[in-house]
């Protein structure tokens, strides 16, 4: 079912039953079914499971995360500082006071063509200003691209749209670590020289032409060191995301074996079969079930189901494989495990007689002698 239609029934059963729980967060009600969402049960939900890991996996990953920004902001400077490098072990202590002590007495300006600080004073002139490259997809037009391509993609993103809890967007704190100048090595040092460099206490007793590839070296030791401590961060960051979600799904597990009634699309049954298993339920009705593909109804088959209910009618349109090659013979996955049962002669039965009223433009799309037909698939 789309979301629409979800909503339309969820709507029609709030009349006589209250306790009903929206699974996914995309619907386009904001009154009674919005109060229903997962979403917003979990956030009104104030009792606490016994032994749920969901406050201190919370507390563990924000805490993990600052550590991991601190980390990726070491390189957000034009220039990593003598600290940095110390810090990092790519210089002694020494090393790290010589920036300092020995540049007494030099006389600094800003230049808008080059970074300023200590560092800046030692490398001298070897910057080079980092061009931004332009976009490359500006250069091609939507006309480019063939009208017919292009309506499918149209069609293809509105259905995406209509999904459950489709969010485009990324979540997190955003770090930029882009430069505006890079140290360019003008002349090329030799290996000897480097080590000898990266031997000497007094950093600005150093040759000119040595500075940048020593100062290369150091950068790439500090990088290496900022790309391990992250990884072993990533390995802790990943169990944590794990724990937390497990402590959700608890959560939500307890809100969905407390409602009579869980509505969802099929595209949501799918996404959410696991969580759903875990509740047991036992019956299970899918509304415009001609329209439904059949592998999104095998999804919804968990071992506790006892009643599978069909809802459909399969004079209309049939489901929309997105493989063209698959939906016709031999294949036929357009045709729904609805339309498959009744065409197999399997029992069902059909309404023969419309009880509502239909537009002029809506009633020419329903033949006369077929309104709705349902499949119940019962056991033996």
């Amino acid at each position: 079912m789309l979301t629409t239609y979800t909503d339309q029934l969820l709507g029609k059963i709030l009349e006589f039953e209250d306790n009903v729980v929206r699974l996914g967060g995309r619907t386009q009600d904001r009154g009674k079914i919005k109060e229903r969402t997962i979403y917003e049960r979990a956030m009104r939900m104030k009792k606490q499971i016994i032994g749920s890991k969901l406050g201190p996996a919370r507390a563990q990953k924000e805490q993990l995360t600052e550590r991991m920004i601190n980390l990726l902001e070491t390189l957000q400077p034009e220039l990593l500082t003598p600290e940095t490098l110390r810090q990092y072990g790519a210089i002694s202590k020494e090393q790290e006071a010589s920036f300092y002590s020995n540049r007494a007495g030099w006389i600094t300006y800003e230049d808008d063509e080059q970074p300023t600080g200590v560092m800046s004073d030692w490398l001298g002139d070897s910057f080079t200003h980092i061009i931004v490259a332009a976009n490359l997809s500006d250069e091609y037009e939507e006309a480019d691209i063939e009208y017919e391509a292009l309506k499918e993609m149209e069609a293809e993103f509105q259905t995406t749209l209509q999904a459950d809890e489709f969010d485009d967007s990324l979540k997190g704190r955003w770090i930029p670590l882009g430069h505006n100048y890079r140290v360019q090595v003008p002349f090329m040092a030799s290996e000897d020289e480097v080590r000898r460099a990266m031997r000497s206490k007094n950093v600005w007793d150093i040759n000119d032409h040595v500075r940048p590839a020593m100062y290369q070296r150091l950068k790439s030791k500090v990088v290496a060191g900022i790309r391990k401590k992250f990884d072993e961060y990533n390995v802790t960051y990943q169990k944590l995301v794990r724990d937390l979600k497990i402590a959700r799904l608890e959560k939500y597990a307890y809100i969905l074996g407390s409602a009579k009634l869980v509505g969802l699309t099929t595209t949501g049954l799918s996404k959410n079969r696991s969580l759903l298993a875990a509740i047991q339920p036992k019956v299970l009705l899918i509304e415009e079930a001609a329209e439904t593909l059949e592998g999104l109804v095998t999804a919804g088959c968990m071992p506790s189901i006892e009643h599978l209910i069909l809802v459909g009618d399969h004079k209309q349109l049939r489901g929309h494989c997105s493989v063209s090659e698959l939906a016709g013979a031999p294949f036929n996955l357009e045709i729904s495990m609805f339309e498959r049962l009744v065409n197999n002669r399997l029992p069902f039965d059909m309404l023969q007689e419309q009880r509502r009223k239909f537009s002029a433009s809506t009633s020419t799309h329903r033949p006369a002698n077929m309104s709705w037909s349902r499949y119940e698939a019962r056991d033996p």
